[in-house]
């Protein structure tokens, strides 16, 4: 079980299943220690308008004794690397995500080189925190160049556990999960592991790893060794959330 997961949905996303309190709740019973609320981007279809993100100071930052931080994974829109949200409230939130997505303004069968640099360009304007799910089947990229970009601007690229469940039979999404953990040992940076959860029994439950053989060092995880600190350290937040 994972103590930090710092990619959870809520009923907000439109398309997910449980509150920030059950998912607070049931954090808080199977020892996860830190979650994420990381409501889709308002460009998704059903997704949360602008004032759901601006009106993150009515959230506790503590419930049922779980770190609580609220974020967002925005939807890359255009291979500009423009994001649904802006920068001011990217810069308001705990965390922001990014990623690709399908019914989105984001064009689909859009090639390899050109995915990887809208991922990059989206990297470049210094609000973005974790790429998640960076190598979707559907939306190939290069992920030794997003692994050195990374590096560059400070972001983590994720290791999503939903996709796993939905495409680990895909031989190619398991090559690249192997190749972004050798080239992030090599690097010097971390990953995030994160259940990508729409329901709160989802919350944490790392155990399709181990189904798939898929074995990751604590010291390439972050908020495996220094927890909730480790966490707000990456994401430069005050320690007031503690």
């Amino acid at each position: 079980m994972l103590k930090t997961d710092l990619h959870v949905h809520s009923l907000a996303s439109g398309h997910a299943y449980s509150t920030i309190l059950e998912s607070a709740k049931f954090a808080s019973d199977f020892g996860v220690e830190t979650i994420a609320i990381t409501d889709h981007g308002p460009s998704t279809c059903g997704g949360p308008q602008i004032g759901y993100f601006t009106n993150i100071g009515r959230l506790p930052r503590k419930i049922f004794g779980v770190n609580v931080l609220m974020g967002c994974e925005a939807n890359v829109i255009d291979c500009d690397g423009n994001i649904d949200i802006s920068n001011d409230v990217a810069t308001s939130l705990d965390i922001v995500l990014i990623g690709l997505h399908e019914h989105t303004p984001y064009p689909i069968k859009t090639s390899l080189k050109r995915n990887t640099e809208s991922i990059i360009k989206a990297m470049k304007k210094g609000v973005v925190h974790i790429v998640s799910h960076p190598y979707r089947p559907i939306f190939p990229v290069d992920i030794r160049d997003l692994v050195n970009a990374a590096n560059d601007f400070d972001v983590m690229l994720e290791l999503n556990l939903s996709l796993l469940k939905v495409s680990g039979t895909d031989s190619s999404l398991i090559k690249q999960i192997d190749l972004m953990l050798e080239i992030v040992a090599g690097s010097g940076n971390k990953i995030t592991i994160s259940s990508d959860a729409h329901i709160a029994t989802e919350i944490g439950d790392d155990s399709i790893l181990q189904n798939f053989g898929i074995s990751v060092q604590n010291k390439l995880i972050l908020g495996a060794k220094n927890g909730y600190n480790e966490v707000i350290d990456f994401l430069k937040l005050e320690k007031k959330h503690e």
